[in-house]
């Protein structure tokens, strides 16, 4: 995560005409450490709660031991199958946004960010009224513990981590891009 964090913010600042020499401070690799407990924690918290789910359900049922044991590989399965891609996918766009907000804000030109969806059909509803949505280089999109309403009316609970840049959710595909840049 550190390679791929420093090659975002070499390449971010490098879109500016600037040049970071070492985009990798002690406070961002505290930063990355604690986002990689955090998804370590959630992604067995999750899985913990999969477990739970599904074996009370077997139980609930009357299943033997032979269909708990296939719902326990069913559950272990899914988060290797699919569950782990996601993941992999989420925090990749994380640590790339990160990066690149880090590396703008220490070049000191880029004053605001603005979030970008992928612009096609398969942007949701809670990422499609944010395409265009600018913020202070110093703020956040959203805190922990909001609440984002979607364009059809559903509703996402923040409850991971902070927003100070996309993905909203998991499998987001959203980006920030410089909006206000001010060489004075």
């Amino acid at each position: 995560m550190t390679d791929l964090f420093e090659k975002e913010a070499k390449e971010a600042a490098a879109l500016l005409g600037v040049e970071l020499t070492n985009p990798l401070t002690p406070e961002v690799r505290k930063a990355i450490e604690r986002a990689l407990e955090l998804m370590s924690r959630t992604y067995n918290d999750t899985t913990l709660a999969l477990l739970k789910d599904k074996l009370e359900q077997g139980l609930e049922e009357g299943a033997g031991l032979s269909e708990l044991k296939d719902l326990v590989r069913q559950v272990y399965e899914f988060s290797d199958e699919v569950r782990a891609e996601q993941v992999a996918r989420t925090e990749a766009f994380r640590i790339a946004n990160g990066a690149t907000k880090e590396a703008w804000k220490q070049t000191g030109v880029v004053k605001s960010i603005k979030w970008y969806t992928a612009a096609d059909e398969r942007v949701c509803e809670f990422c499609a009224p944010l395409h265009g949505k600018v913020v202070s280089i110093e703020e956040g999109f959203f805190g922990k513990g909001e609440t984002v309403t979607g364009s059809e009316g559903g509703k996402l609970d923040l409850y991971y981590s902070d927003v100070d840049y996309p993905p909203l959710h998991v499998s987001c595909r959203c980006y920030i891009r410089p909006e206000e840049i001010s060489l004075e």
